[in-house]
């Protein structure tokens, strides 16, 4: 497991894959984005992508605090899930 900065300093524009814009992020804009990222990154090999390690980080003012994904799991009543619940912990 590869230990993250507490503090991500390298952002811009340009990383952007996907922006809150009055709509969640669901699990289809999700998959069309990691599609676009593995078509963008082609060129790289068919495990760049798929190898990339997943973090999560919280915007705090002018800066992005780095936290560490521990689970995946469904969030809801029965058996109809609500959510994708993506649990996280400081990295």
């Amino acid at each position: 497991m590869r230990c993250h900065p507490q503090t991500v300093t390298t952002w811009d524009e340009e990383q952007e894959l996907w922006e809150h814009q009055g709509h969640r992020l669901t699990v289809g804009s999700l998959k069309r984005t990691l599609d676009d990222l593995e078509r963008r990154f082609v060129s790289r090999g068919p495990t760049f992508v798929d190898d990339l390690p997943v973090t999560v980080t919280l915007y705090e003012g002018n800066n992005r605090v780095a936290l560490m994904p521990t689970e995946i799991g469904l969030a809801g009543t029965g058996d109809a899930p609500e959510d994708l619940a993506i649990t996280v912990m400081p990295a």
